[in-house]
């Protein structure tokens, strides 16, 4: 038996013209939808975009600038000047495109000048002394080092200083024992810590930089709790669990607050939280997104995945086509094989069509550097805009429960198809209409 199911409810169409459009499919007028919404996220380590690079970022209605721009021209000092000097003439360049600064969010590391000047302050030692709490608090041994130049607590040697830290720049080929890569992570439990985050981290770059920014990407918002909690952190009292609980209700509040600023500046928070750590359908050690949804101006913050795959779009899929719902944006990022000159990025454009809603972007690329990105020739394709709600079918293969998604375009069917709802093999098609 084949069950037909709507995600978004039931759905009524109408005729108008010679498109089929059903009641209740999202507007798509507008000039979101003139162009494919490819995302650009790369740096230049050795210095500023050159004129060709600046050039080749015309296409893209969507660029963040990466912490590792400039790093090595800005000697791990100060990026954020540097990086923001560059968006400024992106801007410039480019009104349309929006534009995002990045900013770490677990992670303090002292290169960005604001966060320098707190964790060199002798008091983070200190057991009275102001900064001392602001940070997570560990005796579990760390191999490492570095930090050199740094008050000594902060050094790499867990069994003898109690601040949890661990190496920040190894994507940049940098030696380890640099001071500014020795990154200490925040407490997100402490108000104080929270405090100072707003309004001495983010609030300089947004107040400077209007109106050549559109928003700030944050990094890591749940990296912490399942990294750091696994290292008997001394600060926040309880189990790891009760601890990670606290810490998370921290970064709520956290993240309630400065979605609340941004929003108020006309700016939107791009938010890095991990497919499983965040959705609607509580897979293991999920969060609940609908309380974390209550919390925040629904409009002011824009959800980003990273490692999406449309062979494996399990539990990304669903839980975007809930975002979409619900007025949401939504950035999916695809990592793609290195020396794979013409990849096929069917699987993971299906994925995207499929769940696509006005301010959904889609990026692809290799890594994280300038070299690492390149506009596809799928990008050019015209797709249309879509004329139904996504749609999902049960079917029964080889004695399991199978799942395809589809949506009609105006200028294309899509469908992915998946032999199980945990499905690691699912196939994307696109099949492009005769006019």
């Amino acid at each position: 038996m084949v069950t037909v199911q709507l995600i978004l409810g039931l759905a009524l169409s109408v005729t108008l013209g010679d498109s089929k459009i059903e009641r209740g499919a999202p507007s798509t007028s507008g000039d979101y939808w003139e162009r494919f919404p490819a995302g650009w996220f790369g740096a230049n380590m050795t210095g500023p975009l050159s004129p060709v690079q600046l050039s080749s970022l015309s296409k893209y209605p969507l660029i963040i600038l990466g912490w590792q721009h400039q790093i090595w021209w800005s000697n791990f000092s100060r990026i954020s000047h540097a990086q923001l000097s560059e968006l400024r003439k992106i801007k410039s360049m480019y009104p349309t495109t929006k534009t995002y600064a990045y900013l770490p969010l677990s992670w303090a590391p002292p290169m960005w000048e604001n966060i320098r000047n707190i964790v060199t302050d002798p008091s983070i030692c200190q057991r009275s002394g102001r900064f001392y709490d602001y940070f997570l608090q560990s005796r579990a041994k760390e191999e490492g080092g570095g930090g050199e130049g740094l008050p000594e607590c902060v050094r790499g040697d867990r069994e003898e200083h109690p601040l949890y830290s661990d190496t920040f720049c190894g994507q940049v080929l940098a030696n380890a024992s640099l001071e500014r890569c020795r990154s200490l992570y925040w407490n997100f439990a402490n108000q104080e810590s929270r405090n100072y985050i707003l309004s001495s981290v983010v609030a300089p770059i947004i107040d400077s930089q209007q109106p050549f920014l559109d928003g700030v990407f944050f990094d890591g918002v749940d990296f912490a709790e399942f990294s750091a909690f696994r290292f008997n952190i001394t600060n926040i009292p309880g189990s790891p669990s009760e601890q990670g609980k606290v810490y998370w209700e921290g970064i709520t509040k956290w993240t309630t607050k400065a979605v609340s600023l941004l929003s108020s500046k006309k700016l939107k928070a791009m938010l890095s939280i991990g497919q499983n750590s965040l959705n609607f359908f509580h897979t293991e050690g999920s969060k609940d997104e609908n309380r974390f949804m209550k919390q925040l101006t629904r409009g002011g913050w824009v959800r980003y995945y990273e490692f999406v795959r449309g062979e494996n779009p399990f539990p990304v899929l669903p839980n975007i086509i809930r975002e979409g719902e619900l007025g949401m944006s939504v950035v999916i990022h695809v990592y793609l094989e290195r020396n794979v000159s013409a990849p096929d990025l069917t699987d993971h454009i299906a994925l995207f069509l499929i769940a696509r809603e006005e301010g959904f972007y889609f990026m692809a690329s290799t890594g994280w550097l300038d070299a690492d990105w390149t506009w596809h020739a799928q990008y050019d394709l015209e797709y249309g805009q879509p004329v139904e709600k996504p749609q999902k079918i049960f079917h029964n293969e080889s004695g399991s429960q199978g799942i395809t998604y589809s949506r009609r375009y105006t200028k294309c069917n899509v469908s992915l198809k998946c032999s199980s709802i945990d499905s690691d093999d699912c196939k994307g098609a696109i099949d492009f209409l005769d006019f």
